[in-house]
């Protein structure tokens, strides 16, 4: 049997977009119901899992896979912020429970 995270308490919202985000992109609230890409070393709420350009879907709860560029993370408790880029990184953010690690995809499993 192989173990899965998809679909556990996964909550996905539907926000206004000024532009085009990519799917597993962290993102933070802008004014008028909309969300936007966090900035560099900024803390974000969710994760975009689809966006058109004028709608994005953001799930805000549940567990996510997330480009990250620190291969050494280890499943634990870590504080993660944006960095910008569509990434993640240890930071001074909010803590997140990290399930697993890819270091050659370069990606974390995260629960939000």
């Amino acid at each position: 049997m192989k173990t899965a995270f998809d679909g556990f308490e996964n909550k996905v919202l539907t926000f206004e977009v000024d532009e085009k985000l990519e799917p597993g992109c962290p993102v933070k609230p802008a004014a008028g119901h909309k969300v936007e890409a966090a900035e560099n070393g900024e803390d974000f709420f969710g994760i975009v899992v689809d966006c058109d350009g004028s709608f994005a879907g953001v799930c805000v709860r549940g567990v996510v896979e997330i480009k990250c560029t620190d291969s050494q993370l280890e499943p634990g408790f870590e504080g993660l912020v944006a960095t910008g880029d569509g990434k993640v990184c240890t930071g001074m953010g909010i803590t997140r429970v990290i399930l697993d690690n890819d270091s050659a995809a370069k990606t974390v499993t995260v629960m939000l």
